[in-house]
């Protein structure tokens, strides 16, 4: 299925990462829902917009935000980046109000997260991210874009289409950033089948032999792992 309406994302674990994903999506005029359990973050964010700060520059989007999973309405994408250690739960959360559409997205560090949301999701329903962005949450409401890298969203046949179609919103909202270090490569790519990151160990299962990836162009083409900036919470 592919949807033609606004994109709608939920965005489980919004600490820096998580907010600057849901911050791009929102740049480019999406419905999106920041969920996190960071109380004061999410009245900041939901009172005066969330501010993404990258160099000199400040940028303020408008999106939902709140302490309670059940809180957003149901969405198209929801991108998990909460800790590792809280997958299991974000995943039996999300189960119980999951549109049957809907994909969820992991985009944490570490090892056996695409397997443990898919144990309670069911596989089909699951997407493996790797993303070499970086950000922080400096304070409520403020998130520092601590460097652009690149995002990869591995594809199936069945969810290529919608996929292909958040990598545009993230990479139209990547493109409103007119700050003097955005400059780089831009845009979403089709990788190859087997491409790049999933045939390394822990690359999701069965999944890693028969998925492309979606390349989202966020900077540099080629960002080594040595380089890669943690910026998850919830």
């Amino acid at each position: 299925m592919t949807s033609t309406g606004r994109l709608t994302a939920t965005v489980l674990g919004a600490g820096g990462i998580g907010s600057k994903f849901g911050g791009r999506l929102a740049g480019a005029g999406a419905d999106v829902w920041l969920v996190t359990r960071n109380s004061h973050h999410a009245s900041a964010a939901r009172r005066h917009g969330l501010t993404i700060v990258k160099g000199d520059v400040e940028e303020v989007v408008q999106l939902g935000a709140g302490t309670d999973v059940f809180e957003p309405p149901p969405a198209e994408f929801i991108l998990l980046a909460v800790k590792s250690y809280d997958t299991e739960e974000g995943s039996r959360q999300i189960a119980l109000y999951m549109r049957g559409d809907a994909l969820a997205i992991t985009l944490q560090n570490g090892l056996g997260n695409i397997e443990t949301m898919a144990a309670q999701l069911g596989e089909e329903r699951c997407v493996l991210g790797v993303t070499f962005e970086g950000a922080t949450l400096v304070e409520p409401g403020r998130v520092a874009d601590m460097g652009s890298g690149m995002t990869y969203l591995a594809a199936d046949p069945a969810t290529r289409d919608r996929l292909q179609r958040l990598a545009d919103a993230l990479t139209e909202g990547r493109d409103q950033d007119r700050s003097p270090r955005s400059t780089g490569s831009r845009g979403a790519a089709l990788g190859q089948a087997g491409d790049g990151l999933w045939n390394q160990p822990g690359g999701g299962g069965a999944a890693r032999a028969q998925w492309g990836a979606i390349r989202v162009r966020g900077g540099s083409a080629a960002i080594p792992r040595s380089d890669r900036r943690d910026g998850s919470g919830r």
